[in-house]
């Protein structure tokens, strides 16, 4: 639908030919109006009922697990965060290179609890960073050998 609508309102040298008649113009800015009025109210709804989606499912997972497990989730999530992109490029894009499919949440949960990047983890969330530098977290040898 975005593709779409922003084909249909770019300048193209025929629009611009046909724009000089009015018979032409008028629909044309009447439809795209029209679309881009839609567009905004359609994202509205999606954006509103995605958010309701999310606090439900905080919800259930909370009734679920029971609120210290959840309390405790969140605080891990920002560890989980810093360390999640040098695991994307030191474990996950050489094995997909090598033509492997890698088991993304075991070795992700390997990855966060070798202790070298738990320490790499902990300097960068007390430095405040989120995006730590790619060489901060590495496999160890014996981590890498679990692969």
């Amino acid at each position: 639908m975005l593709r779409v609508y922003k084909n249909l309102s770019s300048e193209s040298p025929i629009m611009s030919q046909l724009a000089r008649h009015i018979v032409v113009y008028i629909p044309y800015i009447t439809l795209m109006t029209g679309l881009r009025w839609y567009w905004a109210g359609f994202m509205r709804l999606t954006l509103m009922m995605s958010r309701q989606q999310e606090y439900r499912s905080d919800e259930i997972a909370c009734h679920v697990a029971g609120s210290a497990a959840f309390i405790e989730v969140l605080r891990e999530l920002p560890r989980s965060q810093a360390g999640f992109n040098p695991y994307v490029q030191s474990v996950v894009q050489p094995l997909l290179s090598s033509g492997y499919q890698p088991r993304l949440a075991e070795d992700f949960a390997t990855f966060l609890l070798a202790p070298h990047n738990q320490k790499a983890t902990s300097e960068v969330l007390e430095k405040g960073t989120r995006d730590p530098a790619p060489r901060a977290l590495r496999l160890s040898s014996a981590s890498r050998s679990a692969y």
